[in-house]
């Protein structure tokens, strides 16, 4: 598949200049020194309006400042395949909905733990990267400008990686919680807000980012005034104005929004519920008769709305938020604080840009404080440059990362994973657990025999072995003693001189001390003098594969019980052939499950030999 895109088969390289002096790199020269129209890519996401919005409001820009440019919006989400769409899409209106709980544990995985946000970042590029470039390479655009974060991820990466050529720009609309609007591999950043600029430095690089005018509709730039936009929208001329909007999805406590602004005497009370139809009958039933609401779906028309009102409640923040202040109206986060929401509000109240409140209770109150102090406009942000204007003046361009460094991290990953591949296979207790039905490799806990006979392993301390075997030999018990680390001549000697036998037992170990199972089960076997074949205990949690095949290697058979005796233990029917492990504890009282194994051996009509005896 062609990676590159076709316009970089015939580029000059001599730098050029724009009529601002600013540099053009070369990708971006081809249009310039031959005089066609540019082609213009923008990547959206059909997720509410705020990323849809800004990428029309950028193309307007350029059909006004460079009518001659062909530009194109596409659906970017949707371009990087179906199963992308179907997990951001349709899974953030549902958990925005219905479970906002469950969108607040995704962003913070996604935003707050760093190895998450990395892998999601991998995972995303990784699926969405080819079709996604399909599309570009389908339009061959001379520019690419992307307004939903999770398409400006797969486009830096893209262009780190020198698969993507083209000259990349970033439209940022939210104010914090950037990780994925802002990214080191594209070329240029714009904000549109300028408290913005230091946390996208700090993720993309110094000289990544310009204050941009806010990808909006023209009417913000030149907003009426409030006694012209209540005339248009037929809204009282005096008297409180109060806006409730939930964005594009009318989400929130919309209902307690607008429950709150009417009981305030007198205020008129406009509800904008977007595209949410369900909400918007939903709100006409609970509040039917009242004459101070106006409802409202999706409006063209949010610069009268926003210049009409005096205060805005809203649940989403974002563009939205942005746009109220610059129609100075004094603006309320609330309704749904989670997510990128809770981010944007916590620098809200950090720059004092808005009020945000938590409880149905706490908005009154903000209510009133947004009355006494009313919100001067800003005519800081219509003399802003564009997004078309910065983009003819792009000086800054990402190079690609050297391909020894990509050849570097590919064999770093392959490393690192391969090492998380054999310890869970080898070194964990998971891998036993998932390969041992396909493999056969389950410790054995019966052995089928004709004799009257019943294996026991005693799991006794270590520091008093000689104890445990001269128990067992005043009850006539012969049994296999589980040894873990080397033991004393005379010790070993007082287990065969009272019948029984010392096995090796595996303690639980480290996540890599399985490596040095086969050394330490060595040293046991000289030292407790065994033949190949042998029994082993194997640790009783956390038994790996890595420990098994270790083991195997030296002739060792992992041996389990298939009953386990304590001091408080009382055993019923036993089978023949049957291991039984016997706990022994540094409490004397624990020796009392000898005596309950010798009465159950009894009643069962068996006796007990080491677990050797019957693998014989």
């Amino acid at each position: 598949m062609n990676l590159v895109g076709p316009q970089q088969q015939t580029l000059p390289r001599a730098p050029v200049a724009t009529s601002s002096g600013a540099r053009l790199r070369p990708e971006n020269q081809q249009a310039v020194v031959s005089g066609e129209p540019r082609k213009v890519l923008i990547l959206s996401a059909d997720i509410g309006e705020g990323h849809d919005g800004p990428a029309r409001a950028i193309q307007r820009e350029f059909n006004e400042s460079e009518p001659e440019a062909r530009v194109t919006i596409v659906n970017g989400l949707t371009a990087m395949g179906g199963v992308l769409t179907s997990i951001v899409r349709d899974g953030s209106e549902v958990t925005f909905k219905w479970f906002p709980w469950l969108f607040e544990i995704q962003y913070w995985l996604f935003m707050k733990v760093a190895p998450t946000r990395w892998f999601s970042q991998k995972l995303l590029t990784r699926i969405g990267s080819r079709p996604l470039m399909r599309i570009i390479n389908a339009h061959t655009p001379d520019l690419i400008i992307s307004t939903y974060p999770g398409v400006t991820v797969a486009l830096g990466e893209m262009r780190l990686k020198g698969r993507l050529k083209i000259p990349t720009i970033a439209g940022i609309t939210d104010l914090a919680g950037l990780y994925f609007w802002a990214h080191k591999g594209i070329d240029l950043h714009t904000v549109t807000h300028r408290e913005s600029t230091e946390t996208v430095e700090r993720i993309a690089g110094p000289g990544s980012v310009r204050w941009a005018l806010p990808p909006t509709s023209p009417a913000f730039l030149n907003p009426p005034t409030r006694p012209e936009a209540r005339a248009e929208l037929g809204l009282p001329a005096e008297g409180e104005v109060i806006i409730v909007s939930g964005g594009g999805w009318g989400v929130g406590d919309v209902t307690g929004g607008v429950a709150t602004a009417l009981a305030r005497p007198g205020a008129q009370v406009v509800v904008l519920c977007g595209r949410n139809e369900v909400v918007k009958a939903a709100l006409t039933d609970e509040f039917a008769g009242q004459d101070r609401l106006r409802i409202e779906g999706f409006t063209d028309r949010m610069a009268t709305f926003l210049s009409a009102g005096d205060v805005l409640i809203h649940a989403t923040g974002g563009l939205t938020a942005l746009e109220a202040m610059i129609c100075g109206t004094q603006v309320i986060s609330y309704g749904f604080g989670v997510g990128h929401v809770r981010e944007n509000n916590r620098e809200y109240v950090h720059l004092g840009l808005a009020q945000v409140v938590k409880k149905r209770s706490e908005l009154a109150g903000a209510i009133d404080r947004a009355l006494e102090e009313p919100l001067p406009r800003d005519p800081r942000y219509a003399q802003l440059p564009s997004t078309a204007d910065l983009s003819r003046e792009l000086h800054r361009w990402v190079p690609p990362t050297p391909a020894w460094k990509l050849v570097g991290r590919r064999v770093l990953i392959g490393l690192v994973s391969l090492a998380a591949v054999s310890w869970l296979v080898l070194g964990s207790g998971t891998g036993f657990n998932l390969f041992d039905g396909p493999l056969r490799l389950k410790a054995v806990s019966s052995i089928p025999t004709s004799q009257p006979l019943a294996g026991v392993i005693i799991d006794g301390p270590q520091g008093s072995l000689a104890l445990t075997a001269a128990a067992l030999k005043a009850r006539g018990i012969r049994a296999s003693v589980a040894v873990s680390q080397p033991q004393s001549n005379q010790s070993l000697s007082s287990i065969t001189a009272a019948g029984s036998e010392p096995i090796p037992h595996l303690r639980k170990s480290g996540a890599f001390r399985w490596l040095a199972t086969r050394s330490r089960l060595k040293r046991l076997i000289l030292d407790l003098q065994l033949r190949k074949p042998f029994a082993y205990q194997p640790p009783a949690r956390g038994f790996s594969i890595g420990e098994y095949e270790a083991a195997k290697s030296l002739g060792g058979k992992p041996v389990k019980g298939a009953v386990t005796v304590t001091s408080r233990s009382t055993i019923g029917a036993l089978s023949r052939g049957e291991i039984i492990v016997v706990v022994i504890t540094s409490d004397p009282r624990s020796l009392g499950a000898l005596d309950e194994i010798r009465r159950a051996l009894v009643t069962n009509h068996l006796r007990a030999v080491p677990v050797s005896e019957l693998l014989r």
